[in-house]
């Protein structure tokens, strides 16, 4: 919270949270089972990798084109709105 008040940080928005998840999943190689289904999500999906993988990144993809700013703010207010996760 000090870092974030003196400007050395600032949360990522939603669209770079989505763009991070999509960069894990075009980056693994292992056999895995994502779900990301919590409460904090903007993107809910269960994907078993690497068989899923094209499909999902895709899918990633049309979510990320998606955005603007009304999509932004919207989120954003959501997620601010949480009491607790």
């Amino acid at each position: 919270m000090k870092q974030m008040q003196r400007g050395e940080w600032t949360e990522a928005t939603e669209k770079e949270r989505v763009e991070e998840i999509r960069e894990l999943i075009a980056d693994l190689s292992i056999p895995i089972t994502i779900n990301s289904g919590t409460s904090t999500s903007s993107v809910v999906f269960e994907v078993a990798l690497p068989k899923e993988k094209t499909e999902i990144l895709h899918h990633l993809d049309r979510v990320i084109g998606q955005f603007n700013e009304k999509t932004e703010a919207a989120l954003r207010r959501w997620r601010h709105s949480m009491l607790s996760v």
